[in-house]
């Protein structure tokens, strides 16, 4: 079953236990891995280096085995993404692969900023090339940007031909590019299933991206603390030389704490990192009116999360699309209103950030913005086709009557949304 799914800067995502909530954020798991240049085998089925305590990543659930419908004759499954970026142009990248055999079957990358129909393709407007399920290579099409078939140029089919498509191989820095682009986007997509535990840790200095469970928390918190702190040398024509501070860091670093000084009952005047003999560091708090630091192990999983949850969203720079899952999960009731706001605004104003998170709780569709309830994606289950089905809030069926004798929390509470995606 084929479905298409209009994400908006902030995406609240529901449905029913079993309604196919998690194959979308699968699939743009699957999306990032690609972006981060890993082979078909580690996008389908995940990977961890030995001795790892959590995957670096993760795969489709369930592997190549189950990543298809269970009604479908090949286990063969395709994914279509458009991504804009701003003002400037439309990227549409398509892929289908062999899940059990971890084999690309068929690519291709376009972009509206292009001169031509394709930057490369299998199935290019002449004709899809005769690329066998069992053949050591792939074969695709690139833009030659002059007249005449464009050439073609084969791949390896066990790692995508996006990882491959750099260089010479993308034969113009004008192919190359749009490419680059994409392969940035798409590895910028940051999964969110935080774990109270792995907040705690220890994190390395030198790894600073945030991992999907939590990982280099410390560490990220640590290089906020310095982008902000740290003076910067700036030279004047007449010699002078003035110390000034990462004014975008500052106040990233003062969007988090006002966020976060509104989740515990006392103020809180610092988010730092403490650092130990072994070059790595952990979470601190310090609360008024005390000056002692109160570090990660001691503080509770609710202040932990929503803490990270600020961080990945107002406290780091650059484009990134953050995934969470079951966004109400460790925050305490009273505060769901908060943390949809903060989401709200990031999303809004002037942060570079898509958010899309799925929940099982009907008051945070109560909170949210009509705009942003409206443009909720909803996944049924369509019982005659034995398959999900996706709809915008604001397309359902029924929606407005239903609205008008009681609020969207109860509606979903009662089942009433998910029923009504499935027709």
């Amino acid at each position: 079953m084929d479905e298409t799914i209009p994400l908006s800067p902030f995406t609240v995502i529901i449905g029913g236990n079993g309604a196919g909530k998690s194959n979308l954020f699968d699939a743009l798991r699957f999306l990032k891995s690609i972006g981060e240049g890993r082979p078909v085998r580690d996008a389908i089925e995940g990977h961890a280096p030995p001795g790892a305590i959590t995957a670096t990543i993760s795969g489709i659930r369930g592997g190549g085995a189950n990543a298809t419908h269970f009604l479908s004759a090949k286990p063969h499954f395709s994914i279509e993404a458009e991504v804009s970026i701003g003002d400037e142009a439309v990227i549409t990248y398509f892929v289908e692969v062999d899940a059990r055999n971890h084999r690309v079957l068929n690519e291709s990358l376009s972009s509206s900023s292009h001169p031509g129909p394709y930057v490369f393709s299998t199935q290019p407007e002449t004709g899809a090339l005769p690329n066998k399920p069992e053949a050591p290579a792939l074969s695709a099409r690139f833009h030659k940007n002059s007249p005449g078939i464009n050439p073609k140029r084969e791949f390896s089919p066990t790692d995508f031909i996006l990882t491959q498509f750099v260089s010479r191989r993308a034969e113009s820095r004008q192919n190359e590019e749009v490419a680059d682009i994409l392969r940035t986007e798409l590895s910028s997509i940051a999964p969110l299933e935080l774990q109270p535990d792995v907040l705690r840790r220890y994190s390395p200095i030198g790894r600073f991206e945030m991992g999907e469970h939590g990982e280099n928390f410390a560490a990220a918190v640590w290089k906020l603390n310095v982008d902000a702190d740290e003076p910067i040398d700036y030279n004047f024509d007449d010699g002078n030389v003035v110390d000034i501070h990462d004014e975008e860091a500052v106040a990233r670093r003062t969007a988090v704490l006002a966020w976060l000084n509104q989740v515990t009952p006392r103020p809180i005047t610092a988010l730092e990192a403490q650092s130990s003999p072994t070059n790595e560091v952990v979470v601190t708090v310090t609360e008024e009116p005390y000056e002692d630091p109160i570090t990660a192990p001691s503080l509770s999983d609710g202040t932990l999360r929503f803490a990270a949850l600020a961080l990945a969203s107002v406290g780091q720079s650059g484009r990134r699309t953050l995934l969470i899952e079951e966004l109400e999960n460790g925050i305490n009731p009273s505060r769901i209103a908060l943390l949809v706001s903060m989401l709200e605004q990031v999303t809004t104003f002037e942060y570079e950030a898509q958010v899309l998170a799925s929940t099982h709780s009907p008051s945070i569709l109560d909170y949210l913005e009509p705009e942003t309830a409206g443009v909720a994606v909803v996944i049924g289950w369509n019982a005659e086709s034995s398959s999900s089905q996706v709809r915008l809030l604001q397309d359902l069926p029924g929606i407005r009557i239903a609205e008008s004798g009681a609020s969207l929390g109860t509606l979903q509470e009662e089942g009433w949304l998910q029923d009504a995606a499935g027709l």
